[in-house]
């Protein structure tokens, strides 16, 4: 009995696998982009910017200091990790077509 009870557990972790690589990459994400949150609660960031993220960051930068070409170039450095860790995610996660 626990040898069946086993087996079932490594056949549902398996085809569990691409929907684990989804929402790991699909949070990652939108842990990058949490900006509504932090902004209602502690606008510009807190008291010396202790609440402040990273979009955060490149909204002040862009929007309250006018300095669009800083925050593009951060926006761009955001989107980098951000692909670089879903690469790294499909990578670990990879998946073989099951026969």
């Amino acid at each position: 009995m626990e040898r069946t009870a086993d087996s079932a557990r490594h056949v549902t972790m398996l085809l569990l696998r691409p929907t684990w690589t989804f929402v790991l990459i699909i949070t990652i994400i939108g842990s990058f982009q949490v900006f509504d949150q932090v902004w209602v609660m502690t606008p510009r960031g807190g008291p010396l910017h202790s609440a402040e993220t990273v979009v955060t960051y490149i909204y002040y930068q862009g929007i309250e200091l006018i300095d669009i070409s800083y925050a593009t170039s951060i926006g761009v450095a955001l989107f980098l990790v951000v692909f670089a860790l879903t690469l790294i995610q499909l990578r670990v996660f990879r998946f073989r077509e099951l026969d």
